[in-house]
């Protein structure tokens, strides 16, 4: 392929973006007729491609794109890129592809659509992350398009300044810029190769104009012109006076020839004077040509002479093959082509089907002798029927494409399809016939909707995690403050009532907790775990969970690969989906629990929306009601439970998806009503030796000792909580100086108001950070002891158990034995 960067005339201008068009408004309309337009016109391809980008741009805020065309099938060439650095579009102009050769490359090769949401982290960039990086570009999504026959042609790219994570409208946008990318290049290469034909047929029609010979009646040369010489290879002084059969007519024919001369000098009679005739003939080198001659008798006098106007034909009958071939090869892309493709005959009586491909048939249901010859209306149920006739009239009318969507029940199914129709007018003026065309949306679609569903869930989980971290910190005075009125209450009466609030308070903590679990946001203690190991040591649970109808059979991998995560969360896991499976069996059934070491690929990562790689996989089935499609696009949802009222939360199953995803793993279910489920967890494979679980700190009756006199910095934004750790604290007989924030902190502390031994601060406070702050007093004060805390497990807060971070953590709400537990072992530490 030839680059085209410098074919470009002039850059088109950028058009205005308008409202909603990135909802596929009319600006989507307009670029797609101005492009159709420049090709029409037989605008240059990088002048078409230009146009692309730039009202792509237009629609997408924000966006800078790319075309890059795909040569020979091994490298990428710069097809468009308006707004990008030169720079950039020379360095990667040429470069090979190759399943890491960043989006565009990486798309081209495994003819896919490549979502880099961020350059500096994806691996498939690391050849061009730098470069990438320097020029500003952050994310960069790319689409490959093809040609009719599956072949890539190149690939449509979007680029963003900061990382970014496309909608289904952006990805619907690029694929169509990518299907018009498609349409330019073809309609360029198309032109290419009938030019080429057009230049090939001139140079014909001049070879081809007719060579003039004249004979005597004795069948001598008497005439020769320069065609005659340029088509049979003799002078004109070596072929005059010499016999015509012996300089041109093949020998087969010399006789034949020799006594049609003869018969007409007698009678004036014969079979080829008069006419055109078809014949071989010979060059001077003996090739055989085809030619076409025309004889005219000459009379002067008493002597007949013969004019003959020969035109080689010999291109021309191999212009005939290579068009019956391409015709063929037409037919074979109307045959083959994914979309359906369909012909209407325009009649009075309505539009009847006169040609459909392979296609057609194959995604409606319907034989060709079904459809060949019928009517729409007679083939199509309502509200299609109607829906297809007033489009029809419509492009009628506007004499234009028109497209729309449309859910047809065929005998195969439902289907939904992008519908396109194009009239074609007579000489006359009057339409003949509506070419159409579908392509099929209905997996898209499905796709579109799964997209939707984890961003509902996304969506609940981070109003679920909000809600719970600000419950938490109410949580944390009552629980606080209730453990403290407890120690000092002698009345029993007085301390059931306080028990009761306690009690109450810790069922509001289990609730947070599992909140955090659904949304993400619960300090984890990950460590290498043995995925066999733990189902077997819970098996003896789960068999006193299971009544006696359910039997339970455990397929476990002997040495499974080692997963990250959190002992008691993953328990939890295993636990919920068990009690899931018998609640799902109420009539008794088969409990199966599998263990398995598995690689992903890339595709069926991508169906998973997980990463590829080596994974771990834990299956827990069942043979119980199973459920509908409806049921299980809802599953995970908060609250959402199919029991009868007082029998489930519906927070267990939401429980399972927040830890899973928390500890990088991925959940697929598979049910069927009547059919049982199966729910299948993926984890990456890590490395390490799984250990025991580790212990959380229990009860200890000796909490609170030797902590009386200890100078300590108390960091709380909230005033509620600042007020119940400070009473707290001061009810361990330690001295307390309290500040709101980080900032008021380092005040207190290069004021020398005190010189803490301990800091205890929330992790997220208003400006400096808690992270931040306990790094820079632990470079200024070396021997401070550092006691973090937080609700959750915040972006800002992950670090809460990462060798990076320094001291402690307590996680909130905690009682007065447990925030003393956690002064120990920070002052341990």
């Amino acid at each position: 392929m030839a680059r085209t960067r410098k074919q470009s005339p002039k850059r088109p201008s950028r058009p205005s973006r308008k409202p909603g068009s990135e909802r596929g408004g009319n600006s989507r309309a307009d670029l797609d007729v101005h492009v159709l337009e420049q090709i029409s016109a037989g605008a240059p391809l990088p002048h078409v491609l230009e146009t692309i980008c730039l009202g792509m741009e237009a629609l997408t805020e924000g966006m800078r794109a790319s075309v890059l065309l795909l040569e020979d099938g091994v490298r990428v060439r710069h097809g468009a890129a308006p707004h990008l650095p030169a720079k950039w579009t020379t360095w990667i102009d040429g470069r090979a592809i190759g399943p890491n050769e960043g989006s565009c490359g990486t798309a081209a090769f495994r003819k896919q659509p490549v979502i880099a949401s961020d350059i500096s982290t994806d691996a498939r960039w690391v050849k061009y992350r730098d470069a990438a990086l320097e020029f500003g570009l952050r994310a960069c999504w790319s689409l490959p398009f093809f040609d009719a026959d599956g072949n890539v042609l190149g690939t449509f790219a979007m680029y963003y300044d900061r990382p970014r994570t496309p909608t289904v409208t952006q990805l619907g946008l690029a694929e169509h810029a990518g299907h018009l990318a498609s349409v330019a290049v073809q309609r360029h290469r198309a032109h290419a190769a009938i030019a080429q034909s057009e230049e090939t047929a001139r140079l014909i029609i001049e070879q081809a104009l007719d060579a003039n010979v004249v004979i005597d009646a004795a069948g001598l040369v008497r005439g020769w012109n320069p065609r005659a010489q340029a088509m049979f290879g003799w002078t004109a002084d070596e072929a005059t006076g010499q016999p015509l059969a012996e300089l041109i007519i093949p020998p087969r024919l010399r006789r034949e020839h020799q006594n049609g001369l003869r018969r007409f000098t007698e009678t004036g009679r014969g079979t080829i004077i008069g006419r055109r005739v078809e014949m071989p003939a010979v060059h001077r080198d003996g090739r055989e040509l085809r030619v076409v001659l025309a004889i005219t008798p000459i009379r002067r006098g008493d002597q007949t002479m013969f004019s003959a106007f020969i035109e080689d034909v010999t291109e021309s009958h191999r212009t005939a093959a290579a068009l019956r071939e391409s015709e063929r090869h037409l037919a074979l892309i109307y045959d083959h082509v994914a979309d359906v493709l369909f012909e209407l005959q325009v009649e009075d009586a309505g539009y009847r089907f006169i040609s459909v491909n392979p296609a057609f048939l194959s995604v409606t249901g319907l034989a060709r002798e079904q459809v060949v010859g019928k009517f729409v209306h007679e083939l199509l149920p309502e509200p299609s029927r109607a829906l297809a006739t007033a489009k029809y009239e419509e492009a009628l009318r506007t004499r234009g494409t028109v497209r729309w969507e449309e859910l047809t029940n065929f005998p195969a199914g439902p289907r939904l399809g992008e519908v396109t129709v194009t009239p074609v007018f007579g000489s006359q003026g009057r339409p003949t016939v509506l070419i159409g065309s579908v392509r099929d949306l209905t997996a898209r679609r499905q796709m579109e909707n799964e997209v939707r569903q984890l961003q509902k869930l996304e969506a609940i989980g981070r109003l679920s995690g909000g809600i719970a971290h600000d419950f938490n910190n109410i949580l944390a005075v009552i629980l606080g403050v209730g453990n403290m009125l407890l120690k000092d209450v002698g009345d029993d009466e007085v301390r059931n009532q306080l028990e009761e609030i306690m009690e109450a308070g810790r069922r509001g903590a289990t609730l947070t907790r599992q909140f955090l679990a659904f949304a993400r946001k619960q300090v984890l203690e990950p460590q290498p775990l043995d995925l066999s190991a733990t189902v077997r040591e819970l098996s003896s649970i789960m068999k006193r969970l299971l009544r006696a109808d359910i039997t339970m059979k455990l397929d476990l991998a002997e040495q499974p690969g080692t997963i990250m995560g959190d002992p008691s969360q993953l328990e939890q896991v295993v636990m919920n989906l068990v009690v899931n499976a018998r609640d799902a069996m109420p009539e008794g059934g088969r409990l199966t629990i599998e263990t398995a070491d598995v690689d992903l690929d890339e595709v069926r990562a991508a169906q998973l929306v997980a990463t590829p790689g080596p994974s771990v996989r834990l299956t827990v089935s069942d043979t119980g009601v199973g459920m509908s499609d409806e049921t299980r696009r809802r599953l995970f949802e908060p609250f959402f439970t199919t029991k009868e009222a007082g029998k489930g939360t519906g927070l267990g199953l939401a429980t399972v998806y927040g830890i899973v995803k928390q500890s990088g793993g991925t959940i697929d279910v598979q049910s069927a009503p009547g059919q049982g489920a199966s729910f299948t967890l993926y984890f990456p494979r890590a490395t390490g030796t799984p250990g025991t679980k580790t212990e959380r700190t229990g009860h200890r009756d000796s909490w609170g000792r030797g902590l009386a006199g200890l100078n300590i910095l108390l960091v709380e934004d909230e005033p509620a909580l600042r007020t119940a750790f400070s009473r707290m604290l001061n009810r361990l007989k330690c001295r307390v100086t309290l500040a709101a924030n980080g900032a008021d902190a380092l005040e207190i502390v290069e004021r020398g108001e005190i010189t803490p031994d301990l800091l205890i601060t929330d992790t997220v406070i208003p400006g400096i950070s808690g992270h931040e702050l306990a790094r820079r007093l632990a470079k200024a004060l070396p021997r401070l002891k550092i006691l973090r805390m937080s609700g959750y497990a915040d972006p800002e807060i992950s670090k809460a158990e990462s060798s990076e971070s320094l001291g402690t953590f307590v996680q909130k709400p905690f009682t007065l034995p447990e925030l003393a537990q956690a002064v120990e072992r920070a002052m341990e530490s």
